[in-house]
């Protein structure tokens, strides 16, 4: 989760322009108190949008694009997920998900993570 302040500075404008383009529900964001907070995947999402000056272009958005998500994303989200759920998960935050796709998403993926950490383990003779 980045503030409005590490969102705008990510995609490179002004801490104005990240609270506009929430309240035009552009830029997916949740209140905390008197913060907004915004996830880190959204802020990719538009970093990777890449929007010029201007108009925007028609179907200009990642999801419409033909383009595939760069390297950089992919290892950023790797880096990502590793760094919150190669420790186990909370099976409450798991239950909390609204679909059954996310929170089957969210156990392979610990999963891996925990595999990995086996794998490195036996490497190492601790096992």
């Amino acid at each position: 989760m980045l503030t409005v302040e590490q969102a705008a500075k990510q995609l490179s404008v002004t801490q104005a322009r990240v609270r506009k383009m929430i309240s035009d529900g552009v830029l997916p964001a949740e209140k905390f108190g008197r913060n907004w907070m915004i996830l880190n995947t959204d802020v990719i999402k538009r970093a990777e949008q890449n929007p010029g000056r201007g108009r925007p272009k028609k179907n200009s958005t990642w999801s419409n694009s033909s383009t595939t998500p760069s390297a950089v994303v992919i290892q950023y989200l790797y880096l990502e997920c590793k760094e919150n759920l190669s420790k186990g998960y909370d099976i409450n935050s798991i239950l909390s998900l609204p679909t059954r796709e996310e929170r089957e998403f969210c156990i392979v993926l610990t999963d891996f993570f925990l595999q990995q950490k086996q794998r490195e383990l036996i490497d190492r003779g601790v096992y």
